[in-house]
């Protein structure tokens, strides 16, 4: 991952400025950790979050738009390279982290952090 992109990821989770959500990127204000992340693409101009209508019950949820089409749960492909994302198997226990799992609570976003901090590699500069 790009130190740059970590460095800031980190500093948004422990900052308190991002509302917890789960099972979505972004939920109203809420945001799962990797939402958090998806948001950097958003204040770069390089994504916006937008506001759809679920079909079958009008209810409104938010996507992150990238360039390769919209994602509710997980990251698309642009947007992992941009970021310089590692590899799919981080985003899938980055969210049983944050959405917790039928035998493990969810974690809050320091304690995400903490993991990412240890876990996710940087690339050298």
């Amino acid at each position: 991952m790009k130190r740059a992109v970590k460095e800031q990821w980190l500093r948004d989770l422990r900052s308190g400025d991002f509302k917890q959500g789960r099972s979505a990127l972004r939920r109203a204000d809420a945001y799962c950790c990797l939402g958090v992340l998806g948001d950097q693409l958003v204040r770069q101009g390089l994504a916006a979050w937008e506001t759809c209508t679920m079909v079958n019950s009008g209810e409104p949820f938010v996507v992150l738009s990238t360039t390769d089409g919209f994602n509710d749960a997980i990251l698309g492909d642009d947007a992992k390279e941009t970021l310089g994302w590692p590899t799919s198997v981080y985003q899938d226990q980055l969210t049983a982290l944050n959405d917790g799992t039928p035998t493990d609570a969810s974690s809050s976003f320091p304690e995400i952090a903490d993991w990412i901090d240890v876990y996710i590699p940087v690339d050298e500069d």
